[in-house]
């Protein structure tokens, strides 16, 4: 193939070079042999001519007749003139050998003198000369046809080659645009320019369309596509970036150069009417060398590894979860928890052998699947009644998976076998609660019984009722004014510690917190009863020494806990969050907007005058006094205070570490 083509290309330009000498030979020929031949043929015919009429007219004479013909043969044979008479041009002399037999008769008859003989050898070398100048002109005529042939083929050949060109071009230009088509098909990634004027271009890869959900490539302005697929926020960083870009800017680094770019959500809508939410990266390169040309899109899927991240700070926070359930769990201790362990180890026991049902006791699935939800039940209710938050959380998440399979139609044996993944955790949770139980029951002096929910408790000891009875009445009053029943429960709390400058203020943040607790977590008493539990409700204040520099209250309630439902339509009411938001977040992250001033789910106030400081105003409080304020719901359902204060507040006297579990 390469040898052939090497060939024409060979004899292309051979025939090249002859076409041109052809040329060349032509109109050298022409310009300097056959033109001035020609026009010498022309004056001899010419002189011939005349002296031919001349001869053959009447009226001159004899004489000057001879003398012109005399004159005339001497022009032919010299080229050189004499007295020329007016009427005769100068002659060329004859080339030798031209013509010689016509000049050599025509001079014979001019020495006879005969007229008759010297007019017909005139007329024959007239007509050899008229003759000659026809031999002239068809050899002019062969040079301008040589001339022609020659310019006609060096066009031909510049067409040809043009035209060569121009396909070999062609050919090139497809195979170009095969190739960028086959890359466009093939490349997974969004490919197309933004031009200055922010239209996007005709020439796109076929992932854009996979990309955004479309049927056909973009078209027109790219803000105006987009504002469609991505939110107000993203489609302002977008502009804001790509408008920097195409400015030449240096946004790296900057807000709008990569991560917020790097994770834009787009909604899409099929025909179906089905919505799909992905994730997109975005990538915009100028052209420095031409900035006209605008900006290179590149456009990638990143849904996998956005979702990998949203799981993985959800998993982050199941832990963070996890772990405010088990702290619960060990700072609520009471008598009852050693014997509530050692009751435990039973029920896993019994569920334990149940699954295993080495001894055949059971008569079908449904007994032992009965068996194993007495044993959970039983656990959770204990749990609770010992405020083991983490364990009765467990215990209802293995009891909610024993329901589904009761209500099954069919149970195979591996899904009961299944049960013994969560069993294990339940024990693998039991023996850490009593490593850490025992932990800290050994840097513990005795500590008075705490109330738990649902259980009978000792009453405080007088001294306690005496220093803290602001509190203890203000929680019986504004419970009935809540038609509800509640009491306060004290632990190394007392109101008489606190230095008389400060001791007011911080009683007024601790009122706020226990009517949050009463209007917003405890049931009213036929709720509660309903419910299982105790007709009065339990709120907590707990004292924790864990630091030489700040004491903690630790400030819970048994109720319902909180309404996360409610929060979270509170929330988007008032603007504070979208409603997408507000379904991304975590419980431990929604109750954290009870701290926004005014926030509130309450349907309706109550006509207390000392009503109305609110979260946030007892937030701004303690960091006015150098301390802070947290919250949480360890078990996703209760919630749980935590103020930390410097020992500053306390009198010196009661600065030593008081009967409370270490946190």
């Amino acid at each position: 193939m390469v040898t052939t083509a090497h060939q024409n290309k060979t004899r292309y330009s051979l025939l090249l070079a002859a076409v041109t000498a052809l040329l060349l030979l032509g109109l050298v020929g022409q310009v300097f042999w056959v033109q001035p031949a020609l026009n010498q043929a022309a004056m001899r015919l010419n002189a011939g001519s005349m002296t031919q009429v001349l001869w053959q007219t009447p009226n001159v004479t004899k004489p000057v007749k001879r003398a012109a013909l005399a004159q005339f043969v001497t022009q032919l044979q010299s080229g050189t003139t004499s007295d020329v008479p007016a009427s005769i041009d100068a002659v060329a002399a004859l080339p030798k050998g031209v013509l010689a037999a016509e000049l050599s008769r025509l001079l014979d008859t001019m020495q006879r003198g005969d007229d008759a003989s010297i007019n017909a050898a005139l007329v024959a070398m007239v007509a050899g000369l008229t003759t000659q100048l026809e031999q002239k002109q068809v050899i002019r005529l062969v040079f301008w046809l040589a001339i022609s042939v020659g310019v006609v083929g060096i066009t031909a050949w510049l067409l040809l080659s043009l035209r060569s060109e121009l396909k070999r071009a062609q050919i090139m230009l497809n195979a170009s645009q095969r190739e960028n088509k086959t890359i466009m098909e093939a490349t997974k990634e969004g490919l197309f320019i933004v031009k200055p004027n922010h239209q996007v271009g005709s020439v796109q890869s076929q992932a854009v369309q996979t990309l955004f959900g479309i049927d056909e490539p973009i078209q027109g302005d790219f803000f105006e596509f987009l504002k469609r697929l991505i939110s107000f926020d993203d489609l302002n960083e977008v502009r804001a970036h790509v408008t920097a870009k195409l400015a030449g800017s240096r946004v790296e680094g900057s807000a709008v150069a990569s991560q917020a770019l790097n994770e834009i959500e787009i909604v899409t809508e099929n025909k179906k009417g089905y919505v799909t939410r992905k994730y997109l990266s975005f990538e915009f390169v100028r052209n420095e060398q031409n900035p006209a040309a605008g900006l290179l899109a590149t456009v990638s899927d990143v849904t996998p590894q956005a979702d990998l991240k949203r799981e993985l700070k959800a998993l982050g926070r199941q832990n963070d979860e996890r772990f405010q359930l088990l702290l619960g769990s060990v700072t609520s201790q009471s008598p009852e928890l050693k014997s509530f362990f050692r009751q435990a180890h039973q029920y896993m026991k019994a569920i334990n052998d149940a699954l295993r049902d080495t001894d055949q006791l059971h008569a079908s699935p449904e007994d032992k699947m009965q068996d194993i939800k007495t044993a959970v039940s039983d656990l959770k209710r204990q749990a609770g009644e010992v405020g083991n938050v983490l364990l009765e959380t467990s215990a209802q998440a293995f009891e909610g998976q024993v329901d589904l399979l009761l209500d099954a139609a069919e149970v195979s044996s591996e899904q009961i076998v299944g049960l013994s993944v969560p069993l294990k955790q339940m024990i693998a949770e039991l023996d850490i609660l009593e490593k850490l139980s025992v932990k800290l029951g050994a840097n513990q002096v005795d500590k008075p019984a705490l109330s738990v929910v649902s259980q009978p408790q000792a009453e405080p000891h007088l001294s306690a009722v005496a220093n803290n009875d602001t509190l203890s009445r203000f929680t019986q009053a504004y419970a009935a004014s809540q038609q509800k029943q509640a009491k306060l429960v004290l632990a190394g709390f007392n109101e008489s510690d606190f230095k008389s400058e400060i001791r007011a203020e911080l009683i007024k943040l601790f009122r706020q917190l226990v009517e949050n607790a009463v209007m917003h977590s405890l049931e009213t008493p036929n709720e509660r009863i309903r419910a299982g539990k105790s007709a009065t409700g339990v709120v907590t204040i707990q004292r924790h020494d864990s630091s030489p520099s700040e004491v903690r209250f630790a400030v819970q309630d048994d109720g319902a806990g909180f309404n996360f439902d409610a929060i979270r339509q509170t929330a988007v009411a008032r603007g504070i969050l979208t409603e997408e938001l507000s379904e991304r977040l975590s419980k431990n992250e929604l109750v954290r907007l009870v701290f926004i001033s005014g926030f509130s789910t309450a349907a309706a106030q109550t006509d207390n005058p000392d009503q109305g400081m609110g979260l946030e105003q007892v937030k701004v409080a303690l960091t006015d006094m150098g301390g802070k304020i947290g919250i949480g719901s360890p078990d996703g359902v209760r919630a749980q205070f935590m103020i930390s204060l410097p020992k500053s507040v306390l009198l010196p006297s009661t600065t030593a570490p008081q009967p409370a579990s270490a946190q």
